[in-house]
């Protein structure tokens, strides 16, 4: 099987080949496929109001291979930033962190955080509140029964600037998920 066969939309349609300024052929279909990733988001299961379970998350990295993340290990610490490993249910999100923070570093790829994570949702009054209860404190979720959260992507600049091959507009309503816990990862294949 080669690698087209792994993208999502290859069954739906036929690739259209277009020649570049360059004179080289490249396949119309595997820039659609990647920007429409729509088929893999991840839905969670609703525990309660405000609490989340996801089945697994998506994780892009720089690095390929790596199959554990510890939160006390990232470099986001340096900063002042809580210990977390960070991830999405979109995974072409995902795909906006597999360059590094300025898009600068050779691609990785798209791991998978494995569930379940019960995760408390800051875009609900009732998971905020929750938070806010445990003093915004990663160390007390834990403690709670919480492995993270999630808030609304805030990456806006980052994408339009660093990523542009990336449509803003088809990753706007990701999350990003924070979890406070090492995990494990796999890989992640379309099929």
């Amino acid at each position: 099987m080669n690698k087209m066969n792994k993208l999502p939309i290859e069954k739906a349609k036929k690739p259209v080949q277009v020649k570049s300024k360059t004179g080289k052929v490249f396949t119309q279909m595997r820039e659609e496929a990647k920007n429409d990733l729509s088929k893999f988001i991840i839905k969670p299961k609703k525990i309660s109001e405000g609490v989340l379970e996801y089945p697994k998350i998506y994780h892009g990295t720089p690095t390929k291979g790596i199959e554990e993340l510890d939160p006390q290990r990232s470099k986001r610490t340096a900063f002042g930033a809580n210990a977390v490993v960070s991830g999405s249910e979109n995974p072409l999100l995902s795909e906006s962190f597999t360059r590094g923070e300025l898009g600068d570093k050779p691609r990785g790829e798209i791991r998978i955080i494995k569930g379940p994570l019960k995760i408390l949702d800051l875009t609900s009054t009732k998971g905020k509140n929750i938070w806010d209860n445990l003093a915004n404190n990663p160390q007390k979720a834990l403690e709670a029964g919480y492995d993270g959260i999630q808030h609304l992507n805030y990456e806006k600049r980052k994408i339009e600037a660093f990523y542009k091959d990336i449509s803003y507009d088809k990753v706007k309503n990701g999350h990003e998920i924070q979890i406070f816990r090492k995990v494990k990862t796999s890989e992640w294949r379309q099929e």
